[in-house]
């Protein structure tokens, strides 16, 4: 699991100026942020490879819920703590159920950790990790 300060250090942000643009991290934009000439600052579409993960669950729920702070969402949908409640396993009539419900990233990203936990055998595991690699291809190429 990332830990929160690595994204912020790693981030990259572009500061806005009429006309031109700087693109890098908070300590190489920063001091084009207090010019009178930056519009906003604002995060990157493209982030670097070791934060895409992070990124793309961000932007997906960002998309479906609206804005959010990159700290909360790290605290209340990505970090540790927060995907490490404690789960009653599934059967597996449920958790084809939960499969079959998925149509999001952070939905995937919960689904995998129900199945890792489910009282299935191996083969079943194998056929749900299967489907969920499948509806997560889709999702990636929808863009959702």
């Amino acid at each position: 699991m990332i830990k929160f300060e690595t994204i912020l250090k790693d981030t990259l942000l572009v500061a806005k100026m009429t006309g031109w643009r700087k693109v890098g991290t908070w300590d190489e934009v920063k001091p084009y942020s207090d010019d009178e000439d930056c519009r906003e600052c604002d995060l990157c579409a493209q982030q670097p490879e070791h934060l895409k993960e992070f990124y793309d669950a961000y932007f997906a729920y960002e998309r479906k819920n609206g804005w959010i702070s990159v700290q909360d969402f790290y605290e209340k949908h990505y970090s540790e703590s927060a995907t490490s409640k404690p789960i009653k396993p599934l059967n597996r009539e449920q958790c084809w159920r939960m499969v079959n419900r998925v149509d999001n990233l952070e939905k995937l990203a919960i689904a995998e950790l129900w199945l890792r936990k489910a009282n299935v055998t191996n083969e079943e595991f194998d056929d749900l990790m299967m489907a969920l690699s499948h509806i997560s291809r889709e999702l990636h190429h929808e863009g959702r």
